[in-house]
Order: structure tokens, then sequence, then C-alpha cells
């Protein structure tokens, strides 16, 4: 995988059932860190958040001849990070705070994320969409086209904290544009 900058799904899939322990790694180290962030979100635990990460890349290195995923690899590692957590939290035996209907309804609503997936991405476009122009610009290089600071900076030709306190300046927008729905989305998703 000399010169990987962006595989494709199907790319990194094919690799993996190739036995190529790099595609394990690349995938590792591509998603380790925000899916840790994701797993202790829910979790509250650091370590059993890691335990949770460590085990999902094992899983799917020992099932990488049959691995079947119709959804982005991100999407589907995100969606399995969700439900070993939630599988956590039901199992463990030291919480009792965790009421058993709230997995079971969440269980029971994986058929429709797809559509308040397409929803939230609906809506998140369109609080991109509605950035100022280079705001706009600086975010989606940040994000969609994977660009550092540096990079970014280098190729607009501006300083890098120009760059931070743009990208910032998307954040807030964000959460500002969406936070209204995601009470709504939480209440589609538990119900």
């Amino acid at each position: 995988m000399a010169g990987y900058r962006k595989n494709s799904d199907d790319d990194i899939i094919a690799l993996l059932r190739c036995n190529n322990v790099q595609a394990i790694n690349k995938l590792y180290d591509l998603h380790y860190h925000s899916l840790i962030r994701l797993a202790f979100k829910i979790l509250g635990d650091n370590e059993v958040a890691k335990d949770i990460i460590q085990e999902l890349f094992l899983n799917i290195w020992l099932k990488r001849h049959h691995l079947s995923i119709k959804r982005p690899i991100e999407s589907y590692l995100a969606k399995s990070v969700i439900n070993r957590c939630l599988n956590y939290l039901r199992d463990s035996p030291r919480i009792h705070h965790i009421p058993g209907y709230f997995i079971d309804r969440v269980e029971k609503n994986i058929g429709e994320e797809a559509l308040i997936y397409d929803d939230l991405e609906r809506l998140t476009k369109m609080a991109i969409d509605s950035l100022p122009p280079k705001c706009k610009l600086i975010f989606n290089l940040s994000r969609s086209g994977e660009m550092s600071n540096k990079n970014i900076a280098l190729t607009l030709g501006i300083s890098i904290k120009v760059v931070e306190k743009q990208i910032t300046k998307a954040l807030k927008h964000l959460r500002h544009c969406l936070k209204p729905y995601l009470s709504t989305f939480l209440y589609f998703m538990l119900v």
C-alpha cells in the first residue's frame, strides 16, 4: 500500500480478503482515534473504549474473508462501535442505570438509521453551503479534501492561524445550525 492516499472502500475490503496486513493497519490508523472518541462519548470509560475498538479491529481481521460491507467503511465502523458499546452497557453487571428498553429501542430502529442518516447529511450539507465562501472552501478542504491546516494555508497563500479561525468559525456555525435537530434525531433513534 505504498503511496496510499485514499483507497476506495472496495479496494480496502479486497486487500483485507487477500490477507494484506497493511490494509488492516491503514484502516486502524485512519479510524482508531475517531472511534475511540465515539466509544468514550457513549461509555465514559477510556479503557473500555480502547478494548472495544481493539476487539472490533481484531474481529474485522478474523472475518476478513467474509466481509460484506454495504455502506462506507467509516459508517460501518461507527455503527459497529455503537452496537458494541450498547452491548457492553446492556451486559455489564456494574451498570444498572441504563434501562433495557432503551437499548432494545435503539436496536429495533437500525432500519430507520439510513433515513435519519440521510436527513442529517442533507441538513449538514445545507449548513455547510450557508457558510461564507472562504470559510466554506477552507472547511471543505479540511474535512472533505483531508488536507492539513498547513497544506491549506500553503495552497491558499494564507496563514495557518487564518485557517484555524475559519475552521473554528465553520464548526460553531454547524453546531448552531444543527442544534435544533439533535433532539429530534435522538428521539427518532430511540423510539
